[in-house]
């Protein structure tokens, strides 16, 4: 009867075929205008969305953790680590032997039958390890899932700001290339009137080619991060053409407060150190666990015999009995695990350390260097806004105008290349400490992420 019960008691096998006309589908209907991310936003505490919403990292964010493949994923990892928990927990059955013998030629009771449970004997020790080391790997899991939530926010910020960046430089280079046909034009006519010389030309079409290629370029680099952050929201790249962004995707970033006190923390509490820390605790439990496979693990065997009409009760008690192996191979490769687990510890403060310096060092450097091309941009647009003055004054020269209006707007490319460098090394900074430093996102991160030491449900 309890072998029946327990038959019962099993989880049916479900199956669930994949789709992939219908997942197609869905991909192509989604969009960050949908009713599905209209909800995900209220479920973040950022309220419905408004027609012409202009998005704000943290909004983004919110997006890209729910609806990325990768995080799915992740999320699976984290689940299959709970049920490794759940197994950890499970006591071993017990086996159920049964033996049938017939005697020929006795014709009283010629039968020999019986059966034996085997019964193994699941050690406090031994169970404890095995519960902690599934333990361990639930928040070595959760860990994983902080740090690929973290990966996919830096790529795909990091995809919008270079999309964003892309599309004003196009801006300036679609004026600079106008400027410049301009001043060819103004050239050729003051050729023909005998006013130039013909080798005049090369300054204009030197300057119209290099807007042409930064024309160029700067499509393709807008076309290229809009299908990378797409695909890392999981969208097609069209559901980004009509999406409008908040200014602050490029604006200078302010000064970092209280920048000792998030080194600290960092140092002491950032995701992947936490992740080596939670590493070297398992092997630890793996050296506790071969340790403990020096002694004998035991079972029992209650068992009934109905020997030709006789009735035994037995009872076994079995022990591997380490006579010849100690265990001590498997013991030294447990200790020289741990000593790796250990050195990696070193290794990821390290990184950190250097991170956190680097970072640093390369947002200082990128603010001095876009406040230079910030100055250099002023001066040549005082010189363009005096040469256009003077054009509506009546002093005309179409040529010269022209080419300052290049040289204004090649410093604003420039001015643009030190802002998108200043606005990475921000975003270096924020990797390094692993830590939003936009306080509305900061909020949101904290109040998503999963903590290493939260119950196993």
């Amino acid at each position: 009867m309890a072998v029946f019960a327990g038959i019962a008691g099993c989880v049916a096998y479900t199956p669930r075929p994949i789709d992939l006309a219908a997942k197609h589908a869905l991909l192509a209907e989604a969009s960050l205008d949908d009713e599905a991310t209209a909800r995900l936003l209220n479920q973040c505490g950022m309220g419905m969305p408004t027609p012409h919403r202009e998005w704000k990292k943290a909004e983004l964010t919110c997006v890209a953790l729910a609806r990325s493949p990768r995080m799915s994923a992740a999320r699976g990892a984290v689940e299959e680590a709970l049920a490794g928990a759940i197994t950890a927990r499970a006591r071993p059955n017990p086996t159920l032997s049964v033996s049938l013998d017939r005697t020929a030629g006795v014709s009283a009771l010629p039968w020999l039958w019986g059966f034996v449970l085997d019964v193994p004997l699941d050690g406090s020790t031994r169970r404890k390890l095995r519960m902690a080391s599934a333990d361990v790997a639930v928040r070595a899991a959760r860990l994983d899932y902080a740090e690929q939530s973290w990966a996919l926010r830096r790529d795909v910020h990091a995809a919008v700001r270079s999309m964003l960046m892309a599309r004003q430089r196009t801006e300036v280079a679609e004026r600079m290339t106008a400027a410049a046909r301009d001043w060819l034009a103004a050239i050729e006519a003051r050729i023909v009137d005998g006013e130039a010389a013909a080798v005049e030309r090369g300054a204009p079409r030197l300057a119209l080619s290099r807007a042409l290629g930064e024309q160029a370029q700067s499509r393709q680099r807008a076309d290229e991060a809009s299908t990378r952050a797409a695909v890392a929201l999981g969208l097609l790249p069209s559901a980004l053409s009509s999406t409008r962004w908040q200014e602050a995707w490029t604006l200078p970033p302010p000064p970092v407060a209280d920048l000792d006190a998030l080194r600290r923390n960092t140092l002491a509490h950032r995701a992947d150190l936490a992740r080596a820390l939670r590493d070297y605790d398992a092997r630890e439990l793996d050296l506790q666990g071969e340790v403990r496979k020096q002694y004998p693990q035991l079972s029992i065997g209650p068992g009934y015999t109905y020997d030709h009409g006789a009735r035994k009760l037995t009872f076994a008690l079995s022990a591997t009995l380490p006579l010849f192996d100690r265990n001590a191979g498997p013991i030294a490769q447990a200790k020289a695990r741990r000593q790796t687990a250990e050195s990696r510890v070193d290794a990821v403060q390290a990184t950190i350390a250097a991170e956190l310096d680097g970072a640093v060092t390369g947002l200082v450097t990128a603010n001095a260097a876009l406040i230079a091309a910030s100055e250099q941009r002023w001066t040549t647009a005082r010189a363009f806004d005096r040469l256009r003055r003077a054009r509506d004054a009546g002093a005309e020269d179409r040529a010269a105008l022209r080419a300052s209006e290049v040289e204004a707007l090649d410093g604003q490319l420039a001015e643009l290349t030190a802002l998108e460098s200043e606005l990475t090394a921000h975003a270096a900074l924020e990797d390094a400490l692993r830590l939003p430093l936009d306080a509305e996102e900061r909020a949101f991160a904290r109040s998503v992420a999963y903590r290493e030491d939260q119950p196993n449900e």
